[in-house]
């Protein structure tokens, strides 16, 4: 039999929940691929994109969420550009429902709402057109039960530089305008995805249940290679 795969363990100041994605894109890493830009949909305080870019330590971040201002801190770095918009399948305005801890507002539905606001929308292809991004990229996006608009506004992008793709992804159906994760793993496996790898989940508090999984998608055509942990965070 061949040996067990054994994981690199990331650093001890990556937080726990970002320990699974780390590790994702070490290995992405040490296969030799590396993104020139990462777009990073609700951003939040940017510590997602904090985490990555110690891995892919020469890639531009993008990072999109109509609510910087309201977060109580902010991960700033040189390569991040910070996009004061949410993300959608076209351009606009748009009604946000803000929770009442920020982490759960969506254009789509959300509990506990504290608030309405009206915010700006733009999609992913303006953003790459509008910079002028070149290159490889890796798309994320968690954006409570709205990542299927995300995509609709991002198939230019997904057909000429995307190669991988992170969605929080929902296992139930929460509200009839949302996507479960079966409908958008089929969807994206009509556009030429696959799944490679589950980098994070969550958990009903009460059951236990799985409620969400952080699910990475690869393009089906990109061909890496095995893993050489001497490439690893050179």
């Amino acid at each position: 039999m061949p040996p067990e795969y054994v994981d690199l363990q990331p650093p001890g100041h990556i937080l726990p929940n970002f320990r699974e994605v780390y590790q994702f894109c070490a290995r992405l890493n040490a296969r030799g691929w590396r993104p020139d830009y990462v777009i990073d949909v609700g951003a939040s305080t940017g510590i997602w994109s904090g985490t990555v870019s110690e891995v892919f330590t020469d890639a531009k971040f993008l990072l999109c969420d109509p609510l910087f201002e309201s977060y109580a801190e902010a991960w700033e770095k040189p390569c991040m550009e910070r996009v004061k918009v949410a993300i959608a399948d076209k351009p606009g305005e748009l009604m946000l429902s803000v929770s009442k801890d920020l982490y759960g507002s969506s254009l789509v539905a959300v509990e506990n709402k504290a608030n309405e606001v009206k915010v700006q929308v733009s999609t992913v292809d303006i953003l790459v057109t509008e910079r002028r991004l070149t290159g490889r990229c890796l798309l994320k996006a968690d954006v409570q039960f709205a990542e299927h608009l995300v995509i609709s506004g991002a198939m230019h992008t997904l057909k000429t530089a995307c190669d991988f793709i992170i969605l929080e992804l929902t296992v139930p159906r929460v509200t009839a305008e949302a996507r479960t994760l079966l409908e958008m793993s089929n969807w994206l496996d009509d556009l030429g995805f696959c799944i490679t790898d589950i980098v994070g989940s969550w958990r009903a508090p009460s059951t236990g249940e799985i409620k969400q999984l952080d699910v990475a998608f690869m393009r089906k055509d990109l061909k890496l290679g095995p893993i050489h942990w001497n490439q690893q965070l050179s």
